[in-house]
């Protein structure tokens, strides 16, 4: 049996006792009594210790995924004795880590003082905190046990998902009203006069400068401009029964760092973005401006769960409105199937620009559905191309941006 310093204070205490009343020796009585005591009084002492103790908390919220940020805990001593030897400790949930010890040591602090201890919190992955628990702990004098005190300091925080770079994906569309305008030399379309060409067969009569034709003596005709748009709008598929994996190693992660990524780029080219991201709460952004946008994209993305029972195509019927000539649309889920088909067929029939960014769920779990294999992606994100889609193969198993410039490559 693995004995303790109390066992061995009530043991002692108890020898003291038995051979004090054995042998009539009345000081063995006091002795047992004074070796006996040093338990309670041990608790005692440190329970006052830990007491009389407050604990403010203050940090930076939002921050990014993997920034540290600094923690300050403020210690105040409310009481009329000073503290020694006890220990601060944040108590912090699951995703959260911190640079160092996660306790600190107090070894002297007067009354109606206080001290700072200060330590760096580092996000491993995006989504809203709630920081609670703020934990005391100080032991008692001659080592035997440890006491605790928590103290209640609600706080959030929040952890933005953070962009990667990635390869250019939004093209402009002649659709597309909200998004910004470039230009592009037409010769038949087009509202402004970019020049005039000489005729070749095939031109539309229509569009001959017979005063430039007659100085020049043979038909000249008019080319102008198009006015093409880019507006970028991301679908983000947050269906319950879809995603696979867990942590940042699952299909909703790497879909929430690829939209906030996509948006980010569009926002970089001046172009109008939204994202349309539905759960049980709405976290849909729509159409703002860049310095706006960005903020409210970022705040939607951390919060965003899936908890979803609508299918996404349903979802995307419930906003056929912001996708009707919305532009260039990403799509970004895990289903594949005929219901998806539907889905990729209906955005370009809405007169928009469609890349697909297909999620494979059995490379993120073992465990996901039997039915779906690579394979069977792989074909999906085939059938896509044929109908005129941009798709791409995102496996879990390969790191998010190699695995985009890979597919990026091989499409079509």
């Amino acid at each position: 049996m693995r004995l303790h310093k109390w066992h061995m204070i009530i043991w002692g205490s108890l020898f003291l006792l038995t051979v004090g009343f054995v042998l009539h020796v009345y000081e063995l009585f006091y002795m047992a009594a004074a070796w006996g005591l040093i338990v309670p009084l041990g608790y005692l002492l440190t329970r006052i210790n830990v007491g009389n103790l407050q604990v403010a908390r203050s940090l930076r919220s939002p921050v990014a995924v993997g920034d540290s940020t600094d923690v300050t805990l403020t210690v105040y001593n409310r009481g009329r004795w000073r503290r020694f030897l006890f220990t601060v400790e944040d108590l912090l949930p699951a995703g959260l880590a911190t640079d160092g010890q996660p306790g600190q040591l107090v070894t002297d602090l007067a009354p109606e003082a206080a001290c700072q201890l200060n330590y760096q919190l580092i996000p491993e992955r995006r989504g809203v905190y709630q920081l609670s628990d703020i934990q005391l702990s100080a032991p008692d004098l001659l080592g035997m046990y440890e006491l605790s005190r928590r103290l209640q300091q609600p706080q959030e925080l929040i952890v933005y998902p953070k962009p990667i770079s990635l390869p250019p994906v939004w093209t402009a569309t002649a659709t597309g009203g909200a998004g910004r305008t470039t230009m592009r030399r037409k010769s038949h379309q087009g509202t402004d006069l970019y020049g005039v060409r000489e005729y070749v067969p095939g031109d539309d009569l229509r569009h001959i400068h017979w005063k430039v034709s007659a100085h020049a003596n043979q038909l000249v005709i008019t080319e102008h401009e198009e006015h093409r748009r880019l507006a970028a709008t991301v679908i983000l598929d947050l269906s319950r029964s879809v995603h696979a994996g867990e942590g940042n190693q699952s299909t909703l992660e790497y879909g929430v760092t690829l939209a906030v990524s996509l948006l980010v780029q569009a926002l970089a080219q001046h172009a109008p973005a939204q994202l349309i991201a539905e759960s049980k709460q709405d976290f849909t952004v729509p159409f703002a401006g860049a310095s706006a946008a960005k903020h409210d994209f970022l705040e939607a993305l951390a919060r965003a769960q899936a908890d979803n029972t609508l299918d996404l195509l349903d979802v995307a019927q419930r906003h056929q409105l912001q996708l009707t000539d919305a532009g260039s649309v990403a799509v970004i889920t895990p289903q594949i199937g005929q219901e998806m088909l539907k889905l990729a067929a209906a955005l370009r029939s809405w007169s928009n620009a469609v890349s697909w960014f297909a999620l494979a769920a059995p490379t993120f779990d073992a465990a996901a559905d039997p039915h779906k294999s690579v394979q069977s992606y792989d074909n999906f994100v085939q059938a896509l191309r044929r109908g005129g889609c941009q798709a791409y193969l995102i496996r879990g198993d390969v790191e998010l941006a190699a695995s985009f410039r890979r597919w990026q490559r091989a499409a079509v």
